[in-house]
């Protein structure tokens, strides 16, 4: 095949439009078409693969089911293009944060017109709202530690059902921790019943709600995903000001600015300190009543690699969003009330929020990105595991 006057193999071409093929598929399935879709170009796109590791093709020229299948993906992707326009596919991808991180980006004086943001911003390489991030960091913050003679009985729990060097470090860093403090325990669960009939975002809920009868002398129960490490060794859990309060039995940090604005009062559940007492299994109950299964399915492997994250989907949608670690499926959004952070939310907006107080996003949610350390834990809530890993190994030298 001759382009532009210079020879470029046939097959190349071909493989190079399946990919493509596949790629203005999977745009499709974040707007909602079926995930299967994006099945049949990767297994055409494979066996292209393997034909060409094989040299199955070499000296021949291209036959006509190989043409055949050039007309067929350009036809496919002409006709995905238009309906990407039809449907305002184009404009949301082109918004997503991941393809356009400024459209997602607020300037001090509230406009969101990237062409009126600084232009060292828009030709920033980095997540355009770190640079807002390392300011704030840098800025004085709230200490929210009071300084009892009193230590209280605390249990620092951790669970997940996978393996890798991140959790591995997690679990390091936090152990050590508990040991460091008097009346402290540490325990780490990885490999709950619970893990295979509901998704971990709920699971952990359930665990705490047993870690409550299990450990009926603690007074506290701080619950630390595994991407989140204690920083800062010298600061106890229940010195947080506001259980001065006996009628506050839950603590959690404000979601990181990168994904809520502060001033939502949004909280992460990621990282939170519960008050081992009626009122806290209490709320850890109701907690619980608001997982709705028939939401939720276990997918497949295959399923894994062709589903995206889609946003904006409710209990109503045919869609499937995938969730963050792939093995589960939801009918609803991360931040929805059939998530797990999200009913956590609407209970504090439906009579809970006098029990709970929200802390500082940079207290249970700062990351090593755009501050030299973290004020007290260290919460990776986004990224890859090797990123999860870096960050979580620049805290260990300075506590061992």
């Amino acid at each position: 095949m001759m382009i532009m006057g210079r020879h470029i193999d046939s097959w190349t071409v071909l493989r190079g439009l399946l990919i493509f093929m596949q790629a203005m598929l999977m745009l499709l399935v974040e707007a909602g078409a079926p995930s299967f879709l994006v099945t049949v170009p990767a297994l055409l796109n494979g066996f292209l693969m393997i034909a060409i590791g094989c040299n199955v093709y070499k000296g021949r020229a291209m036959s006509w089911c190989s043409q055949t299948l050039i007309a067929v993906c350009l036809i496919t992707i002409s006709a995905c293009g238009f309906a990407m326009w039809k449907n305002g596919t184009l404009e949301k991808v082109a918004n997503h944060p991941l393809i356009n991180p400024l459209a997602s980006y607020t300037s001090a004086n509230g406009t969101e017109n990237a062409a009126q943001l600084p232009w060292q911003l828009m030709f920033d390489t980095r997540y355009p709202k770190f640079e807002r991030l390392k300011e704030e960091s840098q800025k004085r913050k709230l200490f929210p530690f009071i300084k009892p003679e009193a230590k209280s009985p605390v249990l620092i729990l951790q669970a997940d059902n996978r393996n890798g060097t991140f959790i591995e470090k997690s679990k390091k860093i936090n152990q050590i921790y508990a040991e460091r403090q008097d009346l402290y325990q540490y325990e780490f669960i990885g490999n709950h019943s619970t893990f295979k009939t509901m998704p971990p975002f709920w699971a952990k809920i359930w665990i705490v709600r047993e870690a409550c009868e299990r450990y009926p002398d603690v007074d506290f129960i701080v619950w630390l995903d595994t991407d989140a490490a204690v920083a800062d060794h010298s600061l106890r859990f229940e010195h947080l000001s506001p259980f001065a309060e006996e009628e506050v039995i839950f603590i959690a940090g404000a979601d990181t600015p990168l994904f809520h604005d502060p001033q939502d009062d949004w909280m992460n559940a990621g990282v939170f300190v519960l008050r081992n007492n009626d009122k806290g299994r209490e709320l850890v109950d109701e907690w619980m009543t608001h997982y709705n299964a028939n939401l939720w399915r276990k997918i497949g492997k295959d399923e894994q690699l062709t589903m995206v994250r889609t946003a904006g989907l409710d209990a109503s949608s045919s869609s499937w969003g995938s969730m963050t670690r792939g093995e589960w499926a939801c009918k609803c959004h991360w931040d929805d009330e059939n998530f797990a952070q999200g009913s956590l939310n609407e209970m504090a907006r439906k009579g809970w929020g006098r029990y709970m107080a929200i802390l500082p996003w940079y207290v249970f949610t700062e990351r090593l990105d755009y501050a030299s350390r973290c004020m007290f834990v260290c919460h990776i809530a986004s990224g890859s595991t090797h990123a999860r890993q870096l960050h979580l190994q620049r805290i260990l030298p300075g506590i061992t």
